[in-house]
C-alpha cells in the first residue's frame, strides 16, 4: 500500500508517514507555533498569494490524518492536573534561599531582597485546589425541620404523581 501512496504524491513531496507527506508534516509544526494556518502555509513551502494560502491552511485543517496528528501534538503537550500541583509543590517546597536576589557591584553587595512572591502564589493555588481557603457556612436543622421538609416533598411528589396518572404522561389530554 505505501508503494501506492508514493506513485499518488508528486515527486517534490516525499512521505514522512502512510498518511502525511513532508509539506504536511512541516505544516503541522508551522502551525503549532504560529497557531495560523496561512502563515503555516506559506512558511510550509506551498504558493500562492494570502487568499490561496489560507484556503490551502483550511483545507490542512480539515484533513483528518492532518487533524488527529495536530490534536495528538497538543495532547502530549498538555500537563495533568497531578502534574501541575506537582509543579506548583516543588516551588511550595522550594528553599527560601532560592528567592534571594543579590545585587552586587564591583565584587560588594549592594542591595539584597527577598522575593517570595512566586512562592507564595504557588501555595496560594495549591491552597486553592484542595479547598482550603473556601468559607464554610454551617447550618443547624432541627429534627422537626427535617420532618416538616421531608413531609411537605413527599407530598409533592404524590400530588406530582396523581397528575401524571390522570392526566398521561404529556399532561392533560383534550378530546
Amino acid at each position: 500500500m505505501a508503494a501506492l501512496e508514493n506513485d499518488l504524491v508528486p515527486a517534490t513531496q516525499t512521505v514522512i508517514s502512510a498518511r502525511l507527506t513532508l509539506k504536511q508534516e512541516m505544516f503541522i509544526c508551522e502551525y503549532l507555533k504560529t497557531r495560523n494556518a496561512t502563515l503555516a502555509a506559506k512558511l510550509a513551502g506551498y504558493n500562492g498569494d494570502d487568499l490561496t494560502l489560507k484556503s490551502i491552511g483550511s483545507e490542512n485543517l480539515s484533513k483528518p490524518a492532518i487533524r488527529a496528528e495536530i490534536d495528538k501534538r497538543v495532547q502530549s503537550r498538555i500537563l495533568s492536573s497531578n502534574q501541575v500541583l506537582a509543579e506548583l509543590s516543588d516551588v511550595g517546597f522550594a528553599d527560601w534561599r532560592e528567592f534571594v536576589e543579590v545585587k552586587m557591584k564591583d565584587g560588594e553587595v549592594v542591595d539584597a531582597s527577598l522575593q517570595l512572591k512566586d512562592k507564595i502564589r504557588a501555595l496560594e493555588l495549591v491552597g486553592k485546589y484542595h479547598k482550603l481557603f473556601t468559607d464554610r457556612v454551617e447550618t443547624e436543622i432541627s429534627d422537626g425541620d427535617v420532618d416538616r421538609i421531608t413531609s411537605g416533598f413527599i407530598e409533592r411528589l404524590m400530588e406530582l404523581r396523581t397528575a401524571q396518572v390522570t392526566d398521561g404522561p404529556d399532561g392533560p389530554t383534550t378530546d
